[in-house]
């Protein structure tokens, strides 16, 4: 499973890199995916190289896209300064709202469809303990789509 993600980010993110390049006038040399325990990114600027998350696969396509800006962003700006984040509000407007969403402040955009028998595949079998107090929730997950939150 963690091959099928890797490789749905590496399918996107050339796209939005591509994007970003064109839109902020930096240059990324090299970029990879890679599992990371604390952080969602992050740039060598020296070498002019992102790192992506793995995990970021399993996230709205709006977090990899806010990801992928800040990172690139450190090209401009090495720190989080001041001169940073005028940086992402000026590109992203509502990049408060998607690192919020990141980081577990607000609902995850995931539908959980309850049932009663057992899903057909490891994979599709989704147990949380972030929901109900603590008591496991069994079902089928699926990321929503975007015209599901409109």
């Amino acid at each position: 499973m963690r091959e099928w993600y890797r490789a749905r980010l590496k399918e996107v993110a050339p796209l939005l890199i591509g994007k970003w390049q064109k839109i902020i006038g930096v240059r990324v040399h090299h970029w990879g995916v890679k599992k990371m325990k604390t952080r969602w990114g992050s740039c060598n600027v020296k070498a002019r190289r992102v790192w992506l998350n793995l995990e970021l696969a399993k996230k709205p396509s709006h977090c990899l896209d806010f990801i992928i800006l800040h990172e690139m962003i450190h090209l401009l700006e090495k720190n989080h300064s001041d001169e940073f984040k005028s940086y992402l509000d000026e590109f992203m407007p509502p990049r408060r709202q998607y690192k919020e969403e990141l980081n577990g402040s607000t609902e995850p955009r995931h539908l959980v469809v309850l049932n009663k028998r057992r899903p057909r595949t490891p994979v599709d079998a989704f147990i949380s303990r972030s929901h109900n107090k603590g008591v496991p929730i069994k079902g089928i997950i699926r990321p929503l789509n975007d015209w599901e939150y409109r």
